[in-house]
């Protein structure tokens, strides 16, 4: 049975867990309690797992007390992850806001010639390597909201909308800025260290590249009651990283991969902790 089903929670009493069990026969879906430890885990079949989910949202929409799956770092309630009615759901103001920032800089950064265009770069805390190391850390955290061309802006806002939305829901707000900022200053400390330049460096890649191991650590938790297998998720994880953000000529491909690595830790570090 439970190969052929799917978790949908782990409640801390039996009376929880029959509560929930009566929640889905109401609904016709069936659910069966097995007792595992010092948990109850309810389970639905695959192809009602989505309904199951939404009824629990909504018979629970202040985070379903009781009703959880147990944590092993603290042993307290936490519930499994449901997906977002819409796109932009729980944390999407988050989401919404680091966008408009990394816009607004980009308008004031490049309304002039290219000249005023590299002042104001170094100005609003473009990475150069002399200034970081003259004491202006600073910039390792600033840089992650500045772009070159409105090309690069583009295409970080765009890997953003399809990233970042899905992590903000499961994390919430706060903790997908740390995840998102953390992984970006961490991907510039790597990159500033291990690969110095002449040149500067900005972008927002190294970041984003954390909120797709901030999903991978989500993904990661929660592997072992799903179909689907610890180094499943990973290897989806680095398919998308591959797809979305990448390596190739011109990139800052440690701030990326560091920045990927980083939101995997800083995203279990978190999520352990919820």
């Amino acid at each position: 049975m439970r190969k052929r089903n799917l978790l949908l929670c782990r409640p801390t009493t039996a009376a929880e867990a029959n509560s929930v069990a009566a929640l889905m026969a109401a609904m016709a879906i069936d659910a069966e309690v097995h007792p595992d430890g010092a948990v109850y885990e309810v389970y639905v079949d695959h192809q009602h797992a989505d309904e199951a989910r939404r009824l629990l949202r909504e018979e629970y929409p202040d985070g379903f007390p009781g009703v959880g799956v147990l944590s092993k770092a603290t042993g307290i309630s936490s519930v499994l992850p449901v997906p977002p009615e819409a796109w932009f759901g729980r944390g999407a103001v988050a989401v919404l806001a680091v966008m408009a920032v990394c816009v607004a800089m980009h308008i004031y950064v490049h309304a002039g010639s290219d000249i005023v265009v590299r002042a104001r770069m170094i100005e609003m805390g473009a990475i150069s390597y002399a200034l970081v190391e003259s004491g202006e850390y600073w910039r390792l955290l600033a840089a992650v909201m500045l772009h070159f061309d409105f090309g690069h802006l583009l295409s970080n806002m765009a890997v953003m909308l399809v990233v970042a939305p899905p992590l903000a829901h499961q994390a919430g707000p706060m903790r997908f800025l740390a995840i998102f900022f953390a992984a970006g200053v961490s991907g510039n400390i790597a990159s500033h260290a291990l690969f110095p330049t002449a040149g500067l460096k900005a972008g927002a890649s190294g970041a984003i590249a954390g909120v797709i191991g901030g999903l991978g650590a989500y993904g990661l938790r929660y592997a072992e009651h799903s179909r689907f297998k610890h180094w499943q998720v990973f290897a989806a994880l680095l398919a998308f990283y591959a797809m979305v953000v990448g390596f190739g000529p011109g990139r800052d491909n440690t701030a990326h991969l560091f920045g990927l690595l980083s939101g995997l830790l800083y995203g279990r570090i978190l999520n352990e902790r919820s």
